[in-house]
């Protein structure tokens, strides 16, 4: 994904499946209705030159079920996973660590129902 993409409040994503997603350098991510990421598949930044960015606004929710890190670079540059008061970051499956490779800011609510959130 490239730019910038609003997923508006009461919309739901799934993303799934064992391919990688990748935010390309500089993509932001506004976050404003309900994702869940169910596959294998990470969630990537480009990262040639910069990082990318996903919001999560009060309201929405991020939601991973798979074990493991759901986050990864290709080229060094990090995701700023950014969860704004109001907003859930919740992990609901899989028994490994799932936020290494990811600068998380959290001011909202953190939920690990399974594994660690490390």
């Amino acid at each position: 994904m490239a730019g910038t993409f609003n997923l508006p409040a009461g919309s739901a994503l799934e993303l799934s499946g064992s391919a990688n997603k990748v935010l390309d350098d500089n993509a932001v991510f506004n976050n404003f209705g309900s994702t869940r990421v169910t596959g294998p598949g990470k969630l990537l930044a480009n990262g040639y030159n910069y990082g990318s960015t996903w919001n999560n606004f009060a309201g929405a929710s991020f939601g991973l079920t798979v074990g493991g890190s759901s986050f990864g670079t290709r080229n060094g540059n990090l995701i700023t996973f950014n969860n704004f008061a109001g907003a859930t970051f919740a992990k609901m499956g899989g028994t490994n660590s799932t936020v290494a490779f990811v600068v998380l800011n959290n001011r909202g609510n953190l939920d690990c129902e399974t594994g660690v959130m490390a």
